[in-house]
C-alpha cells in the first residue's frame, strides 16, 4: 500500500491552501506543479539522506530534489518540510503570494515556473497540466475532504492505564496505544522489549520496538523537541502529527519533563493530575484532541498520576515535551468517506493474485511462475513446485488450484482463503490438504520443506495434521 495516494497529496495541498487563504487558482497552480514534478508522488532521494527516513513512495535522482514538489536544500526549508505535503505546499504558497498570481497578466503556469525557477525549456509544462489540476480540485471539493473533527477521543480500556511499577510509564503508554488497536500485551513483555529498567525507558524511540512489529502500517515516528519553549513552527508540526495520528485511529506517546512550575493542569472540567515530588520525567499517551476548545486541548491517558485520564491544553503539552520527544503514527490525513481496505479480499489476493473483476477469482502472481496453460500460479502451486524440486529435481505438472466458494452475497473470500491454506473442504467442513502438496496443508508443506532443508530428523510426509485427529479441529 502506498504511503500517499495522489488524492491524499492533492487533498493536503488544498487543505494547506485554504488554511492560508489561497484562492482556488493558486491552489490549482500548486497541484499542477505537483503533477509536473512528480505526478503527485512523494519522492525521497539518496542525495538528501534524511529524506529516506520519511514516508515516501519513490526514490528520485534529480540532484537533491525531494518531495512532491521536488524542493531542494538549502533553499527550501528543512527536510521534514520538504517530505511532508502540507509544509511543502506551505513553502510553495509563501513564494507564490509574492507574485500577483490572481492576475491575468500571465498564464497560471507562468507563476508556477517563477516559483520553481525551472529552466526555460520546461516552463510550458505547468500550463499543460493546469486543466488536469483544476479537474482534481473540482473532484475533491465536490466530495468530503479531510475530516474536520471538533472533539475525538479514541476508545481503549481505562482499567489498563495505571502502570504496574513506579518506572514502567513507557511500557504502560505503549500498552494503551496497542489497546486502542485491539491488541493486548502485558507490561512486563513491553518493558523487556523497550529495555526499561528501574531508571525508566531511556528515550521514546525505544517504545517503537513494541509498536512497529505489531502496528507496521502505522509508521510510528519519533520527533525530537529541541527548543524550550517550542517554536511556533514546531508546535504546528506537533499538532499536525497528533491530528493525523488520532484521525487514523492511533495514539501518540509523549515523553514529558514537568518541573513543579509546569505540572500538568486539567481543563474542560478535568481535575489537576496529582503530580508532585520535584521535576517529573514521565511518558503519557495522547488519545484524543479537541480542535474547537480555545487554544485546543488534548486527552491524556496518564499511567502514573490520578485521575489517570484528563484534558490538558495543547499549548501546555507542547511545553512539557522539550527536550524530549513525541512518537506518533506518521500517516496522511484520512479522506472522509474513503472506503476502508477490504482486508478479507486483500488476504485472498495474497494467496491467489489480484482478483479478476469479471469472475471475482484471483489471477495468480506472475512472479511465482506459470503453468502449462500460461496462467500465473497461486501460492499453493508455487509451493508444489518447490516440493517437487526438492524431492524430484523438477517442477510439478498442475492446473491452477482454483476452488469455487460462493455465498448469497457473492464470493466467500474467507472460505476461499481457508481452502487455499488447508485444501478444498470436504463434507465435514474442513480441508485435508492438497494432493500436489502430498496431502499436506500449506503449513505442513512449509514445515516439511524446512525439515528437508535443515535435515531435521523426525516425522516425514505426509504429516498427520493432513488428517484430523479426533476432536482436533486443526487442519
Amino acid at each position: 500500500m502506498p504511503h500517499y495516494t495522489p488524492d491524499d497529496i492533492a487533498a493536503g495541498i488544498i487543505a494547506e491552501g485554504e488554511h492560508r487563504g489561497i484562492t482556488e487558482k493558486g491552489i490549482c497552480i500548486t497541484i499542477s506543479t505537483g503533477l509536473v514534478e512528480t505526478n503527485l508522488v512523494m519522492y525521497a532521494n539518496h542525495a538528501d539522506p534524511e529524506s529516506l527516513s520519511y514516508p515516501h513512495d519513490a526514490i528520485g535522482s534529480d540532484a537533491n530534489s525531494v518531495g512532491v514538489l521536488q524542493q531542494r536544500a538549502p533553499w527550501w526549508g528543512t527536510c521534514y518540510d520538504r517530505m511532508h505535503v502540507e509544509p511543502s505546499a506551505g513553502m510553495f504558497y509563501a513564494e507564490l503570494v509574492k507574485h500577483d498570481y490572481n492576475s491575468d497578466a500571465h498564464t497560471p503556469g507562468w507563476y508556477a515556473a517563477e516559483v520553481q525557477q525551472c529552466a526555460e525549456e520546461y516552463r510550458h509544462r505547468y500550463d499543460e497540466r493546469y486543466p488536469e489540476a483544476c479537474a482534481i480540485y473540482d473532484r475533491l471539493k465536490t466530495t468530503e475532504g479531510p475530516p474536520v473533527m471538533a472533539e475525538i477521543v479514541l476508545e481503549y480500556d481505562p482499567n489498563i492505564v495505571p502502570q504496574e511499577t513506579g518506572y514502567w510509564c513507557g511500557p504502560a503508554s505503549a500498552q494503551v496505544c496497542l489497546n486502542i488497536r485491539g491488541i493486548h500485551v502485558d507490561e512486563a513483555t513491553l518493558a523487556a522489549e523497550c529495555g526499561t529498567d528501574e531508571g525508566g525507558t531511556d528515550y521514546v524511540a525505544l517504545i517503537e520496538r513494541s509498536l512497529d512489529p505489531r502496528l507496521p502500517e502505522a509508521n510510528y515516528s519519533s520527533v525530537d523537541a529541541p527548543h524550550d519553549p517550542p517554536t511556533e513552527d514546531e508546535k504546528t508540526r506537533l499538532w499536525d502529527g497528533i491530528v493525523r495520528s488520532i484521525n487514523n485511529g492511533y495514539g501518540v506517546i509523549m515523553n514529558w519533563v514537568a518541573p513543579p512550575s509546569n505540572y500538568p493542569r486539567g481543563i474542560k472540567g478535568s481535575p489537576n493530575p496529582s503530580y508532585g515530588g520535584g521535576t517529573v520525567y514521565h511518558y503519557v499517551t495522547c488519545a484524543g484532541y479537541d480542535s474547537e476548545y480555545p487554544g485546543r486541548a488534548l486527552w491524556i491517558a496518564d499511567s502514573g498520576f490520578q485521575p489517570f485520564e484528563y484534558w490538558i491544553s495543547f499549548d501546555q503539552a507542547a511545553t512539557l515535551i522539550p527536550p524530549k520527544a513525541a512518537c506518533y503514527a506518521n500517516l496522511p490525513h484520512p479522506i472522509s468517506g474513503e472506503p476502508a481496505p477490504d482486508y478479507t479480499q486483500l488476504g485472498y489476493e495474497q494467496l491467489c493474485g489480484p482478483v479478476d473483476p469479471a469472475t471475482g477469482y484471483g489471477t495468480g502472481w506472475p512472479q511465482l511462475g506459470h503453468n502449462d496453460a500460461g496462467q500465473n500460479l497461486y501460492v499453493v502451486d508455487a509451493l508444489s513446485d518447490i516440493l517437487h524440486l526438492l524431492e524430484q529435481g523438477k517442477t510439478s505438472d498442475h492446473p491452477r488450484t482454483a476452488t469455487k466458494t460462493t455465498t448469497a452475497d457473492g464470493l466467500d473470500y474467507v472460505g476461499l482463503s481457508y481452502d487455499q491454506l488447508a485444501g478444498t473442504r470436504t463434507s465435514d467442513g474442513y480441508g485435508h490438504g492438497w494432493p500436489q502438496l502430498g496431502g499436506r496443508t500449506v503449513t505442513d508443506a512449509v514445515a516439511h520443506i524446512k525439515n528437508v532443508l535443515t535435515e531435521q530428523p523426525g516425522e516425514r510426509p505426509p504429516f498427520p495434521t493432513a488428517v484430523r485427529r479426533g476432536d482436533d479441529l486443526r487442519c
